[in-house]
């Protein structure tokens, strides 16, 4: 079920200030949710497991809302939002998966470009350090839109 809006959303683990940023345009509470339940089935990412099996109990933690944006906004530029809250937080205090370089909407569009001008998967990978899988995801799931203005915007690829 949608929203109303947008959300950046944290997880922090109070005895440790240690924390986990994410973007959702469900309800935090229902992300908040699947996150404890993945820790609770040992399916989250390795940061967020480890601080929740050194701090179990849900007191321990604190869940909010960051920012809350418009619907009308792209998803780029929740990603974009996500992104910069990340990197407001110490690199070691950081809980969400640390694969590479975060990756930010313009670094998905700098993808997307490279890959309609016919650069092969290997060379983005070399050129902007992007794990070949993030770059068969973002492939498949985005495309860039040429606005009247002649901005340029990503979205989601519609599903059929």
């Amino acid at each position: 079920m949608f929203s109303v809006k947008q959300y950046v959303y944290q997880m922090r683990c109070r005895p440790t200030d240690q924390r986990y940023i994410g973007s959702t345009h469900y309800f935090p509470t229902g992300r908040w949710y699947g996150h404890w339940l993945n820790c609770k089935q040992k399916k989250a990412n390795k940061l967020l497991q480890a601080a929740y099996e050194a701090h179990p109990s849900l007191v321990d933690w604190e869940f909010s809302v960051l920012e809350e944006i418009s619907p009308r906004i792209k998803l780029a530029k929740l990603y974009q939002r996500e992104a910069f809250w990340i990197l407001t937080i110490p690199e070691s205090l950081r809980l969400n998966f640390r694969s590479g370089p975060i990756i930010t909407a313009e670094k998905y569009m700098e993808v997307l470009r490279r890959l309609a001008t016919g650069v092969r998967y290997v060379d983005v990978r070399d050129q902007l350090g992007i794990s070949m899988g993030m770059i068969s995801k973002i492939n498949r799931r985005y495309q860039l839109e040429s606005l009247e203005t002649g901005e340029v915007i990503l979205v989601e690829k519609k599903t059929t």
